[in-house]
């Protein structure tokens, strides 16, 4: 049974199925190949705004966290082609 094998909150495994991780955004291009605009280094109008930017994946739905980065990427691209 599920529950026998559950005795400690250690026993249970929060994880996301939400694609996180793989295009970092960072200031340091060492790092990141995303800059601090939301720019893709090296691709001139080439924006990200989702839950790759995160540094690695994390245990909880990243929805509110997406949402707000692509609140803050909305407004640098809007410089951008303005």
């Amino acid at each position: 049974m599920l529950e026998a094998d559950l005795s400690d909150q250690g026993d249970l495994n929060l994880a996301t199925a939400h694609p996180q991780g793989g295009n970092a955004i960072s200031t340091d291009p060492a790092i990141a190949v995303v800059d601090a605009k939301f720019q893709v280094r090296g691709a001139q109008g080439l924006f990200v705004a989702d839950a790759s930017l995160f540094p690695a994946p994390c245990g909880v739905n990243p929805m509110l966290t997406t949402m707000a980065l692509a609140h803050l990427a909305a407004a640098q691209v809007k410089t951008f082609v303005a």
